[in-house]
């Protein structure tokens, strides 16, 4: 778990840093919208309790469900996580090709039968919420 929280993190400032739709666009002197803590916390409760493809198919949509009410974009929370696994060497998974990481990630899930993609997402996904809550979270 240790490993995975470094990655979070170093995942969450190469977004920031590559100025990338989503967590980036929001971020401002370390400040998180509340909305993301809510969002990465039920994306491995989603997998967990249900399937992975489609957990996976809601959260790439482009917009939240919930309409203008919700300010995160969920499709940013897949591309960190799929930027995690692509850090972990053990995984053997790369999502790296043309900087498209969360899009790899859903076409590898629904080309692929990966049971061990389904808990790397979950275990990612629960790095990512503990790093997500050191930062400061404000409601826009």
């Amino acid at each position: 778990m240790n490993k995975l929280i470094q990655w979070a993190d170093e995942a969450l400032q190469e977004q920031v840093a590559n100025a990338d739709a989503g967590i980036s666009k929001v971020m401002n002197n370390g400040d998180i919208l509340d909305a993301y803590n809510g969002s990465v916390a039920a994306l491995g409760v989603s997998i967990a309790m249900g399937e992975l493809r489609p957990a996976l198919a809601i959260y790439y949509q482009e917009k939240s469900e919930r309409g203008a009410r919700s300010k995160a974009n969920r499709r940013s929370v897949l591309d960190i996580i799929a930027r995690m696994i692509t850090k972990d060497t053990d995984c053997q998974l790369d999502f790296s090709a043309q900087g498209l990481f969360a899009k790899n990630m859903f076409r590898h899930a629904i080309e692929q039968n990966d049971a061990n993609l389904k808990q790397e997402i979950i275990d990612c996904s629960i790095a990512l919420k503990q790093v997500v809550r050191t930062y400061n979270l404000v409601t826009s």
